[in-house]
């Protein structure tokens, strides 16, 4: 078998793709560890006085729904770069999603609106994990 369309291939994308994958890591890792402890300093300045467990659990709460929807940015973004980096023409997969997010933002207003109540009963600290 002729490898050398593979090897040529591997290195014209291989390394770009490696290179995306790695950037894609470190920054999860940088944001699961860095979101946890500016969660923690901000609740501990606006829970003063209340339990250390009820602060922990609000933390938790919060920061992982930042954690989460960092994963999901990432991975698009990831994505999206690696098949830019392919040649695949993102435009119209973009202008794609762009139409049905206003599609679904229209058709789904109260989903929208539950969502956004849900964080600020977050934030209010009326749910917590635990």
């Amino acid at each position: 078998m002729d490898w050398t369309s593979v090897i040529n291939w591997l290195s014209n994308y291989g390394w770009r793709i490696l290179i995306i994958i790695i950037i894609s890591v470190a920054l999860y890792y940088l944001m699961h560890h860095f979101v946890p402890v500016m969660v923690q300093r901000t609740v501990s300045r606006s829970m003063k006085g209340r339990p250390k467990t009820a602060k922990k659990k609000r933390a938790d709460t919060i920061s992982s729904a930042f954690i989460q929807t960092g994963i999901v940015i990432i991975s698009i973004g990831a994505i999206f770069t690696i098949l830019a980096t392919l040649e695949v023409n993102i435009g119209p997969a973009l202008a794609g999603l762009g139409v049905a997010g206003i599609a679904i933002g229209f058709g789904a207003q109260t989903l929208v609106r539950d969502i956004l109540s849900g964080v600020f009963f977050l934030i209010d600290d009326a749910f917590r994990q635990g």
